[in-house]
């Protein structure tokens, strides 16, 4: 299952995939059918591990930002989601530097990042105000100045707020008094008055109207951060790679008979090959997987994945794989 489809089945209200080059307009494939107006930030940049030639946004942390324009009151419900990928250089300058923020004065939800020369320096932080009480939380031992793709999340369930960081639980407090009352724009990268910009680049952003579980939240740090490894083959026997599920595949190959493998691969894919010199790589609905290696220094087909090991005796042949995609 690709990302976008883990992150679908979670029904997100706005979902901002980023895939844009060009343009003001930040489609949105989350049920609201709202999108954003960039105003600033450099799009077309790489994306995060698991979604082969992804695309991105890189925020400069001076102007750059996404405004969306929703009356959609899903933080006064008290059950939310708020999640993002970001990607920070190892100095931030800024001392906050914004991830998305909604609601002003004393009734607003906030992610952010700490610059670092400041108090909690290069950590994700997280605040709720309702105006009769407010809780931060923060990823007191993790920081995320290190040029690598990092999932945050924060979540609320009418009870507990939690911040999430490379889908592991980082904090928790309970619910403060009172409920959050927002009816003003949805800012990422910014904070609503046009200040502590963000600096740096992020990914799949995505606000939900329920608290999201400790287990879907895995989930989608998995499938975001999966790297599909190359398959290798050493030899001409017929064989298909089917990929069905987004941390693997099964392999079946027709000659010899060998039981079905479980393949560390992510997108929807066939492998067939017909004979000793030829392949053909067929490709799904997916995201284009293109990453195919072959191998025939040995007289065995030799297929390791994890603890399975499958070793067969062939005939001494150089394999060359025409990819069809």
């Amino acid at each position: 299952m690709a990302y976008a489809d883990v992150v679908l089945a979670d029904s997100p209200l706005l979902y901002y995939r980023l895939e844009e080059t060009s343009g003001t307009t930040i489609a949105n494939a989350g049920s609201l059918g709202t999108n954003g107006t960039a105003n600033g930030p450099t799009l077309g940049q790489s994306g995060i591990p698991g979604i082969q030639n992804g695309r991105a946004a890189s925020f400069d942390g001076t102007n750059d930002r996404i405004e969306v324009a929703t009356s959609n009151a899903f933080y006064n419900d008290k059950g939310w989601t708020v999640e993002a990928w970001i990607k920070c250089g190892t100095s931030l300058a800024n001392e906050y530097n914004t991830i998305a923020r909604r609601g002003s004065g004393g009734s607003y939800v906030l992610l952010r990042v700490r610059g670092s020369s400041t108090t909690n320096p290069n950590r994700v932080e997280a605040y709720v105000s309702t105006g009769s009480g407010s809780v931060t939380l923060i990823t007191a031992t993790n920081t995320v100045n290190d040029n690598a793709w990092h999932h945050v999340v924060m979540t609320a369930d009418g009870t507990t707020i939690r911040l999430y960081l490379d889908g592991v639980q980082k904090d928790s407090k309970a619910y403060p008094a009172g409920t959050v009352s927002i009816a003003t724009n949805q800012f990422i990268g910014c904070a609503e008055n046009l200040s502590e910009w963000f600096a740096g680049t992020m990914d799949e952003i995505a606000f939900y109207g329920t608290a999201l579980s400790a287990s879907r939240i895995t989930a989608h740090y998995q499938a975001g951060m999966f790297i599909p490894e190359p398959i290798s083959l050493q030899a001409g026997f017929p064989a298909i790679v089917s990929v069905g599920t987004a941390l693997g595949a099964t392999l079946e190959l027709s000659q010899p008979v060998v039981s079905g493998l479980v393949l560390d691969a992510g997108y929807p894919a066939s492998v067939t090959v017909g004979t000793a010199m030829g392949a053909t790589l067929d490709m799904g609905t997916g995201t284009t997987y293109k990453y195919v290696d072959t191998e025939l220094m040995r007289k065995r087909l030799s297929v390791q994945l994890g603890s399975n090991v499958i070793d067969i005796e062939l005939p001494k042949k150089k394999l060359m794989m025409e990819v069809e995609a």
